[in-house]
């Protein structure tokens, strides 16, 4: 007989924000920090509910006080399918599977009448415990709906809210037991003993040169099958070892292929072998696959297998394979405590607090439409804590971050060297940088034969002490005048001094400005400096109007310059820039010929010589 819960509630998770359209990339993170840390026990109707309130939702309940990550996940009583393809949504709500099991479907944030992409959410007779019996559910799941998004297989997996809730039939329960019955995960013994030679296999003999169940296991995610067929024994490493650690495990003894030198692909059916597993030739001890389909190709190490069979990211991937080959981690508590802390800093970035403590700094990052760039870079680099626990260290080239970020290359190189000034990153110099990773960075250089090597960036979460400092920094900026064209060393050099200069720009430590540019520097003082002289007071129009320079240079390139070279001649000149107003207009006795009544811009004085 099926037993429906008392009350009957589910095991969900809600985010307490509410959102009309689908929340960034960036804020996923703080979605997943406070979706952890708010467990419910809710009926159907008020899931419905919060999810049309645009509430992001977890269908599980995790292990306490834990982060969104599949091995923490604790018990499930409700299943959700993504649709993003291959099916409507009348198509759905008419298809005699999901009328006969499924409760409610839902549209996403992506939803238009174009396009449908909706989900389906089913209800469990019981609670599921067991990673093996909900991997069984979900397979019959999408063995029934095979148009579902196989990401739904993340245990851990995050759902956005959505437009519009579509009731099914909310008596309807999945028979969890009926399901294992049926499932082959309940015939795992008979599962180990198939094999080329077994004439009863489902399976083609030539198509079993991998073992079956240790790559069902790896697709499953089912890390406690492959621990007993692999015997793995458990290893302690740094967190900078274990990328190299996995990749230098035999990738033939992970597939469970026994001639790895040629095989049938494991990602597709073929009639002869393609595939090779065979050590890099750059003698580095990683193992390679490489499938030499024209059809399918494919290559990669231990973590791109991992993707492909799992299709999950990167990072889950290693994830992954660190928990199945049982490496501990060094410093593990203080990275985990460090990850907290980073999360709630993403978190703060991405509020709208941050402009009413901040509000300078909040509108240098706006006008400079660097908010979101700063926003996707700090989530892009979350999983680059150091090893010690401190601090996010990462390296790219601007090529690299630029196609991570979606962002114009040039204009990026601008974004990262104001978020540099303000404080968020730091470009590390060469005596920061260890002497192994320093020397791989080098040869990369000289190797692709660019002007820089990648820059070796550390990451710090901004107290209120240092978010002061930048929003001070921020505030020099607007009075100033500067721009993101400002931000170059001899920018940074003539404004804020060489220190600075070389903090910001590392790989041109202590660089010499061109002697052109000194006598720009001169003629913008000469200049400035008559026109007080003749009458007390200039403008920045009047002089960058004014001033004869090379005759190809345009009025932005002549602004640019004056932005650059503005503060030293104030300090230089013991000149201040000013704003005007009626007030110093009449004590100037500047006329209506010179500026218009209304005109009121900042101008440049003698210090002191006016109120």
């Amino acid at each position: 007989m099926k037993e429906l819960f008392s009350s009957e509630v589910f095991e969900v998770a809600i985010d307490k924000e509410k959102y009309t359209a689908k929340p960034s990339s960036w804020t996923i993170g703080g979605i997943s920090k406070r979706i952890s840390n708010n467990p419910q026990r809710l009926t159907l109707e008020q899931l419905a509910k919060s999810i049309e309130e645009g509430q992001s939702y977890l269908p599980c309940k995790l292990k306490d006080g834990t982060e969104r990550k599949g091995a923490n996940w604790e018990s499930q009583n409700l299943f959700v399918l993504d649709i993003d393809e291959g099916m409507t949504l009348q198509v759905a709500l008419e298809h005699e599977f999901i009328r006969s099991n499924a409760t409610f479907l839902h549209t996403t944030f992506s939803h238009t009448e174009q396009h449908h992409k909706f989900r389906i959410i089913f209800a469990a007779n019981r609670l599921v415990n067991s990673s093996r019996d909900f991997d069984s559910v979900m397979n019959w799941l999408f063995e029934n709906i095979p148009q579902a998004d196989k990401a739904c297989k993340d245990k851990a997996r995050l759902f956005f809210g959505g437009k519009e809730v579509h009731w099914i039939n909310k008596e309807n329960r999945l028979d969890v037991d009926e399901i294992i019955d049926k499932s082959l995960r309940g015939d795992k013994k008979k599962n180990l003993n198939i094999s080329p030679s077994t004439p009863a296999s489902r399976l083609r003999s030539k198509q079993l040169s991998h073992h079956p169940v240790i790559i069902e296991a790896i697709q499953k995610g089912d890390i406690q099958t492959l621990q007993d067929i692999l015997a793995i024994t458990e290893i302690t490493l740094s967190k900078r070892q274990v990328v190299d650690y996995l990749k230098e495990i035999p990738l033939y003894t992970y597939l469970g292929i026994s001639n790895h030198k040629s095989f049938y692909d494991i990602f597709h059916d073929e009639d002869n072998p393609s595939a090779s597993i065979y050590l890099s030739p750059q003698g580095n001890g990683h193992w390679l696959y490489k499938c030499f389909s024209e059809s399918m190709p494919f290559s990669g190490s231990i973590i791109e297998v991992t993707m492909q069979l799992q299709k999950c990211s990167k990072q889950e991937a290693i994830d992954f394979l660190t928990q199945v080959f049982r490496v501990k981690i060094k410093n593990q508590t203080a990275i985990n405590n460090f990850s907290c802390q980073y999360e709630r800093y993403l978190e703060y970035i991405d509020s709208d607090q941050l402009e009413n403590d901040y509000p300078d700094l909040y509108l240098v990052l706006h006008k400079s439409n660097s908010l979101h760039i700063l926003r996707a870079l700090l989530s892009l680099s979350r999983d680059s804590i150091n090893e010690n626990g401190t601090q996010i260290e990462f390296f790219n080239s601007l090529d690299t971050l630029s196609r991570k970020l979606n962002a114009s290359k040039q204009q990026l190189g601008k974004k990262m060297n104001l978020f540099n000034f303000l404080g968020f990153i730091k470009k590390l110099d060469n005596d920061s940088i260890e002497q192994e990773l320093l020397a791989s960075l080098n040869q990369s250089q000289t190797k692709k034969k660019y002007k820089y090597r990648s820059n070796v960036y550390v990451i710090d979460i901004l107290g209120v002490e240092l978010l002061t400092l930048a929003n001070q920094r921020a505030k020099v900026y607007l009075e100033n005048k500067l721009t993101l064209n400002s931000l170059t060393y001899e920018g940074v050099l003539r404004n804020f001094g060489q220190d600075e200069a070389n903090k910001i720009f590392p790989q041109d430590m202590n660089k010499e400005i061109h002697s052109v540019h000194n006598e720009h520097a001169v003629d913008y003082a000469k200049f400035i400096c008559k026109q007080i002289e003749m009458k007390g007071w200039t403008t920045q129009k009047e002089v960058v109007n004014g001033i004869k320079l090379n005759k190809k240079m345009t009025v932005t390139q002549k602004v640019d310059i004056f932005k650059i070279v503005i503060k030293e001649i104030l300090d230089s000149y013991d000149l201040e820039w000013i704003q005007l107003t009626k007030e110093r207009k009449l004590a100037l006795n500047i006329a209506e010929t010179a500026l218009s009544k209304s005109s009121f811009p900042k101008i440049i004085v003698l210090k002191g010589s006016i109120s």
